[in-house]
């Protein structure tokens, strides 16, 4: 009790519910909670500490940030409407902030579709993160993203909930 009042209080994040308690891989919601604190090793951030000069979207070509690299980059935001239109979401991705803002909304809700949003936006971030490490290290250019593997994912770690599994037959058989 006492060091919780020496500790004081401390501000609540919005995308608190996204991160935590997620059914996505660990890895996934450790990447997940990377982005949501705008700490991923991005071209532009590794740029201001002056490691390289090379700021292009591994995807795209144009500049690399976190705001552009999830959902607001071309290539990534159609994998995320596949994700959507697979879940039945009917939403139009804008930049990292406002959909970060948007799910965390959508999100935090203990039902089927909340759930699922969760583990999808997590598997969708971590796909999205190690395919571009892949590309820019293994310099593999024939890696491509896929959202059916993000969509095979998100039915994986919902396969061990009978309620989770329930949702997504239904997704399946609409």
């Amino acid at each position: 009790m006492m060091y919780k009042s020496l500790q004081g209080r401390k501000p609540s994040v919005p995308w608190r519910g996204v991160c935590f308690g997620n059914g996505a891989r660990p890895r996934a919601t450790f990447i997940l909670w990377l982005a949501c604190r705008n700490r991923l090793p991005t071209k532009d951030r590794i740029c201001k500490f002056g490691v390289q000069n090379d700021e292009k979207c591994i995807y795209c070509g144009e500049k690399e940030s976190c705001q552009h690299l999830f959902f607001e980059c071309r290539v990534t935001r159609l994998v995320w409407l596949q994700v959507l239109k697979w879940l039945k979401i009917h939403h139009m991705p804008h930049g990292w902030d406002l959909e970060l803002v948007w799910i965390s909304k959508n999100a935090s809700r203990s039902n089927g579709r909340s759930r699922a949003l969760q583990i999808a936006i997590a598997e969708a971030v971590y796909v999205v993160w190690s395919v571009r490490n892949h590309k820019i290290f293994q310099e593999d250019n024939h890696m491509e993203l896929d959202s059916n593997q993000i969509i095979q994912n998100i039915k994986w770690r919902m396969s061990g909930n009978p309620k989770l599994e329930a949702y997504c037959h239904t997704l399946d058989n609409e």
